[in-house]
């Protein structure tokens, strides 16, 4: 049973990051589909790996160098997985048609509302976090990494996939009961620590945080395409994580 976790947890790690995971690390159906109730926890080790270089890199660059290292780490350690979705779900705001959205959204190439919305995440990502106090960045960080998986993961739970066939289907059909048991004891963990460490009123100022940014990003995709597919659950991640950033300056103003 331990086995079989640890083994889900290493499945999850690998498809939403680029660390590598032991060879040894069985595949299997049962496996994959628990995996995707680790996902969250995934998002505290991201968080933990940019917060790592965020203190590693201050004291020798400055602390706004530091929030742009630390921004990109989280990039190249997640080989852009959440950024190309995001990307790709603004690039279909051009279409005029349901068809021609998802059409576009399979296309790799950037179009200018991708750009625009990845520099904007980025933006307003790097403004927020330089006006949070040092010693709350951990908090927030992993926090909102944690929160904002768990936010894509409900629309996974609770939408339609509307593609016949695609990755993010499989995850659509495996968070069963127990995965999700696993997700939300992840994200009650961390609204208790930052409710021990911080402050309650700051884990209910991330919740509510985390429901607004859930909101906003289905009225981007779901009034359009009647559902969502898995660049919806990447714009999903960054949009909510963006507003866990901007309630958290929120909170300390």
């Amino acid at each position: 049973m331990v086995r079989d976790h640890a083994g889900a947890f290493l499945l999850a790690v690998q498809f939403l990051t680029r660390i590598p995971i032991p060879k040894g690390v069985e595949f299997s159906a049962s496996r994959n589909d628990l995996s995707t109730g680790y996902y969250p926890a995934v998002g505290a080790v991201v968080g933990l790996v940019i917060t790592g270089v965020w203190w590693g890199t201050s004291s020798l660059l400055g602390h706004p160098t530091a929030i742009v290292l630390s921004l990109v780490s989280g990039i190249l350690i997640t080989g852009a997985f959440h950024e190309d979705g995001l990307a790709d779900t603004f690039d279909s705001f051009g279409s005029t048609t349901k068809d021609k959205a998802l059409e576009i959204m399979r296309d790799s190439r950037l179009g200018t509302y991708g750009v625009a919305a990845l520099l904007s995440v980025f933006a307003l990502k790097v403004s927020a976090l330089l006006q949070i106090a040092h010693t709350m960045i951990p908090f927030i960080i992993i926090s909102a990494h944690v929160l904002s998986r768990f936010s894509s993961m409900m629309v996974a739970r609770t939408s339609t996939y509307v593609r016949e066939a695609g990755t993010a289907k499989p995850v659509a059909q495996s968070i069963d009961p127990i995965p999700l048991l696993i997700m939300v004891g992840t994200v009650l963990v961390t609204l208790l620590v930052n409710s021990m460490f911080v402050s309650p009123l700051l884990s209910i100022t991330l919740a509510v945080a985390t429901c607004v940014g859930h909101f906003i990003s289905r009225l981007c995709y779901e009034l359009r395409l009647g559902g969502y597919t898995g660049d919806c659950l990447g714009a999903t991640q960054q949009i909510t994580e963006v507003v866990i950033y901007l309630s958290a300056v929120m909170w300390l103003h």
